[in-house]
């Protein structure tokens, strides 16, 4: 891991600012005008954090992809605050330990618990949600 004191002081001020954060930063926007909602300050320095500039450039990319209004409303919040808070958290502290194999598995878990893609099913108007990372 490659986090430094100053990475980590980061981090650990982006989580408190966050905390009750009840807005995803890939979904809702407060008006047509407001893209802040797609800038978590918490993932970004997570992406700082692990000096891997192409890992913070692909992150970048999905959030200007995801900011287009062709995606609105087709992706929906799975977790709650509370949930998004704890696997923050997990996070957190992995990059804390500086436990890599506990810092991928708590990433792969905000993942999977965090933002889905929302399909219209073709029958009956049915939804299916699925993660956009499976």
């Amino acid at each position: 891991m490659h986090r430094t004191e100053e990475d980590l002081t980061a981090l650990e001020q982006a989580a408190i600012d966050e905390v009750g954060c009840t807005r995803c930063p890939v979904l809702g926007f407060a008006n047509d005008d407001d893209t802040s909602a797609f800038d978590s300050k918490f993932h970004r320095l997570v992406f700082d954090a692990a000096k891997n500039r192409l890992l913070a450039s692909l992150y970048a990319g999905i959030n200007d992809r995801l900011r287009t209004p062709e995606h609105r409303g087709k992706l929906a919040m799975v977790a709650t605050g509370a949930e998004m808070e704890r696997d923050h958290a997990r996070v957190l502290d992995a990059i804390r330990r500086q436990d890599f194999i506990d810092a991928v598995h708590a990433m792969v878990n905000h993942v999977d618990n965090d933002v889905v893609i929302v399909n219209e099913g073709s029958r009956r108007g049915s939804t299916t949600i699925a993660s956009p990372f499976a």
